[in-house]
């Protein structure tokens, strides 16, 4: 019994029946090959008369044929199944390498721009040629890696744990990480008020840093990276050594910069930044009548004297909230995803809560999920991803003062925090600063400068005696202490920064990143489905660019020499009967 194909595809049987002739021409008798190239014939000229009854039936001869005398031995099948993964994984590795590849972003480091979970589409051409399985390029084109652009860089021979991986299975590689361009080869820039200033390698201003998106903060902590040698103690910022610190035989420490400022804590603008987190008036000493909460700020981080036994002095301020600053941070309040199990919320991994850690304990009416907070807004993450709103009433949001302390204190990563605040005298990924005199939090203003609460704290900071350094506005850079105190980027090299400074492991710690690290740039977020669907907020690009181009072309070129070996193979006239 016939079925009723269609032309095309009793072409496609027709093909298939060429290429299983000449290989059955090897193992059948003279006869029955004299039969199949008599049906193929049969087949062939139906199809070219267009005669779609003729050539259903011959199709069906044509079938018929191959399942009784033609089908395929055991190590034919394996044989082309193993040549057609071999060659379907050697293409798709070649198009990950060279042309573009879909990326699921893993952590919070680029967020809010990208979340956990979000699906990125990445093209590998937008400023260079990769060199397939190396660190490097065929070609480079630099003036379209510009300051604001998001680039996807891979870890090789960079100060980053575990940056092997293999790509199917077979080829080995190096991880691959998503960061935003703050700074090119040439540049020195200097961080205030949550922006970044600089000037160019003529000394021009870079005005366009000041438009970057977000708030970028210049370190991750302020011991940065320590590097043990035998007495003494590195502190490297930006993968670069800017203090020494020995230790003597009586355990005590003294530093001494080595820095290319040679003043640590002015580096690049470091103490123009303080950390900070919440405490109730209880652990505070004759605390105000109207204070619902202190916010507790270390600051200006200094090298140790021989009296002292710490890596770094700093000091620490703080300042009363009322009831108005409270319902600020709670319209404020931002936190990567995280989940909550029994009322205490968990660290967010890919694999599931990481239920190893402490926990910050909130409250038993909240229930079990994924949640996060962005701009006071609370969103719970669903299937695939998909945030949704949560209504004011849902028992997520801080309603009480303790509840807002958690949230504050276990910071932007939500890291196991104590809601004792003398513990350990820990301080969360939370950073303050001043902007043109007001005071910031979360990237929001929680102080106006003109607030009395401010003004009374400015006051007393720079009252206090002694050898304290109060935590004050500085006021923006000149361009001579951007020169002087700034951080200049070597040829060759681009300073890389996650969105998302709390969390992101970026050139803070590894340091200006060479060019040939460099591999592409995500185009466009295609899931989960909302508002940042589309391209990421970056410099825009002209889309027909040589590197571009040479890779369309090399990939058209390479689908037509696939198509035209098909075909060959094929092609009905070239059968030797």
């Amino acid at each position: 019994m016939t079925r009723l194909y269609s032309l095309r595809k009793c072409r496609k049987i027709l093909d298939d029946a060429v290429i299983r002739y000449k290989t059955l021409s090897k193992r059948l008798s003279s006869e029955l090959l004299a039969q199949l190239g008599t049906l193929i014939d049969n087949l062939d000229s139906s199809i070219q008369k267009k005669d779609v009854e003729s050539a259903r039936i011959d199709a069906y001869n044509v079938q018929q044929f191959l399942l009784e005398h033609g089908r395929k031995t055991l190590f034919e099948q394996i044989r082309e199944f193993t040549l057609a993964i071999l060659f379907a994984l050697i293409i798709a590795a070649l198009v990950r390498q060279m042309w573009f590849e879909l990326y699921e972003i893993p952590t919070g480091s680029m967020r809010p721009t990208f979340r956990e979970s979000d699906r990125v589409l990445v093209f590998k051409d937008t400023f260079c040629i990769n060199k397939p399985f190396e660190t490097s390029h065929f070609y480079f084109e630099p003036q379209y890696v510009k300051r604001g652009s998001i680039v996807v860089l891979t870890g090789d021979g960079l100060d980053l744990p575990d940056v092997d991986t293999v790509y199917f299975g077979l080829f080995p590689g190096k991880r691959r990480y998503v960061k935003r361009c703050v700074a090119k080869d040439g540049d020195t820039i200097y961080f205030y008020g949550g922006k970044i200033y600089g000037i160019d390698k003529e000394g021009k201003p870079l005005n366009d840093l000041l438009e970057l998106p977000y708030e970028y903060i210049p370190f991750i902590s302020f011991e940065g990276k320590v590097e043990q040698e035998k007495d003494s103690y590195i502190i490297e910022h930006m993968n670069i050594p800017v203090a020494e610190i020995s230790v003597s035989y009586a355990g005590t420490l003294h530093g001494k910069p080595i820095g290319p400022t040679q003043s640590f804590g002015r580096d690049w603008g470091i103490d123009n930044f303080a950390i900070s987190r919440l405490l109730e008036p209880k652990d505070v000493e004759n605390p105000r009548d109207d204070a619902l909460l202190y916010l507790e700020l270390k600051h200006t981080p200094r090298l140790p004297t021989l009296s002292t036994q710490n890596l770094l002095i700093t000091e620490h301020s703080r300042i009363p909230l009322d009831d108005a600053h409270c319902q600020i941070l709670k319209s404020s309040l931002y936190t990567a995803r995280f989940y909550v199990r029994n009322g205490t919320a968990f660290r967010y991994t890919p694999e599931g809560p990481d239920l190893k850690g402490r926990g910050v304990f909130l409250d038993r009416k909240i229930p079990d999920g994924c949640y996060e907070f962005y701009d006071g807004n609370a969103y719970e993450i669903g299937w695939g991803a998909i945030l949704h709103l949560l209504p004011a009433s849902h028992p997520i949001y801080p309603t009480s003062i303790k509840m807002l302390k958690a949230l504050y204190n276990s910071g932007i990563d939500l890291s196991s925090s104590t809601n004792s605040a003398k513990k350990h005298n820990y301080f969360p990924s939370r950073y303050t600063y001043f902007r043109d005199g007001a005071l910031y939090t979360m990237g929001k203003i929680l102080f106006q400068k003109d607030d009395p609460i401010l003004s009374t704290f400015v006051d007393d900071e720079k009252a206090k005696r002694g050898s304290y350094v109060p935590f004050v506005d500085k006021g923006a850079p000149s361009i001579d202490e951007i020169k002087t105190y700034g951080l200049t980027i070597p040829n060759g090299h681009y300073l890389l920064l996650g969105d998302n400074h709390a969390m992101s492991n970026d050139s803070r710690f590894f340091g200006a990143v060479p060019q040939k690290n460099l591999q592409g740039s995500p185009a466009l977020t295609f899931w989960p489905p909302g508002s940042r669907w589309g391209a990421p907020p970056q410099p825009e690009l002209p889309f027909w660019r040589a590197s571009k181009v040479i890779v369309v072309v090399l990939a058209a070129i390479v689908a037509w020499i696939c198509y035209a070996i098909y075909n060959r193979r094929t092609q009905t006239k070239r059968l030797k009967k």
